[in-house]
């Protein structure tokens, strides 16, 4: 993980210097995303700022383990919707990114770049926001644990539900490769539950947003595998409609069949398929949807910005004009040259 103490000593400098903090998750939050939205509001709170979370979504729109750990927090957090953030974002107001850093997965689509902090583990591109302190560690298993080491650094004591919060933050995350785990989560993950979280208490969470809905098993049954790597690859029908959510979901369960790294591709609806990955390590999918996205590109032209990328472990790319099969016959062309895979089934 990225040197901690110089995030506390710029982050610390930057909230003290503010008179309110907005937080920001990406939308349709996920446990990590209000977890670590929540741990950095603990942080404002040790520095005496303000500090309020925006959602945007409806929580009902939300997975049942992302409304819950909500509804939980509203009871001591401000939580905001979109329509209050403009009389709240004055000059000396500060915007932090949690576990998000591209405009496409945001409510608000432009900030001060002096006003601007990104806390998050994903791949950043060209697309990524101009923020004056940018820090994304795609070595961090989740932002949930980059926020939960600078709690520690700051010694803040730390409510139990924020413990919870932060370990199902991180669980989420790495849920389905427990075996890669590294040193630096395993010690963020004990100091949580030194402080009070529960494994059984965040695996409930994690279990209430991924319960299995029709069409994200029907997902699940479609993947057809490739070997000598194994890779999973299911392809939603064309007319159905999906979430980013079932998506993500249908690659986080298929990764435990005996699977290096899955794929999930589906409509999103207005034209666009997105491409959810997962993946254990033998096989980086971030990479992989970095070279998708120069595959895509090739074919679309210049005129078409296509973003994807991701960390070797989760990863993702929306992609317009092309149908599910096209994306999934250029998601074959890109893996076989390189993980030597041959479809089996």
């Amino acid at each position: 993980m990225q040197d901690i103490k110089d995030l506390k000593v710029n982050l610390g400098k930057m909230i003290q210097e503010s008179d309110r903090i907005i937080i920001h998750p990406h939308k349709r939050a996920d446990v990590d995303a209000i977890g670590s939205a929540y741990g950095i509001s603990l942080i404002a709170d040790k520095l005496r700022k303000d500090s309020h979370i925006l959602i945007g979504d409806e929580i009902s729109e939300l997975h049942n383990g992302a409304q819950e750990m909500l509804k939980e927090i509203k009871e001591d957090r401000s939580i905001i919707g979109v329509e209050q953030f403009d009389s709240l974002n004055t000059g000396s107001s500060l915007n932090i990114l949690s576990d998000v850093n591209k405009p496409d997965r945001t409510f608000i689509k432009s900030f001060d770049k002096k006003r601007l902090v990104i806390i998050d583990h994903h791949n950043a591109d060209e697309q990524t926001f101009d923020a004056i302190l940018p820090h994304i560690d795609t070595s961090a298993s989740s932002a949930s644990e980059i926020v939960a080491a600078l709690i520690k650094e700051w010694r803040i004591k730390i409510p139990v539900l924020a413990a919870n919060a932060l370990l199902a933050g991180i669980r989420l995350d790495t849920n389905s490769s427990r075996n890669n785990v590294s040193d630096d989560t395993s010690a963020i993950e004990t100091y949580l539950l030194k402080s009070g979280a529960t494994v059984e208490r965040a695996q409930e969470y994690i279990a209430n947003s991924f319960d299995s809905d029709k069409e994200v098993r029907k997902l699940i049954n479609k993947a057809i595998l490739y070997q000598l790597l194994t890779a999973r690859i299911s392809l939603a029908d064309e007319d159905v409609v999906l979430t980013p959510e079932q998506l993500s979901q249908a690659a986080n369960e298929l990764l435990q069949y005996e699977s290096d790294a899955t794929f999930a591709v589906g409509n999103i609806g207005n034209g666009t398929i997105s491409v959810s990955a997962r993946g254990k390590g033998n096989i980086d999918v971030g990479s992989v949807m970095k070279a998708l996205q120069n595959e895509v590109q090739k074919t679309l032209g210049e005129e078409y910005k296509i973003s994807g990328g991701g960390s070797p472990a989760m990863a993702g790319i929306t992609i317009p004009k092309l149908s599910i099969e096209e994306v999934g016959d250029k998601l074959v062309k890109v893996l076989k040259p390189k993980f030597n895979i041959e479809k089996t089934s």
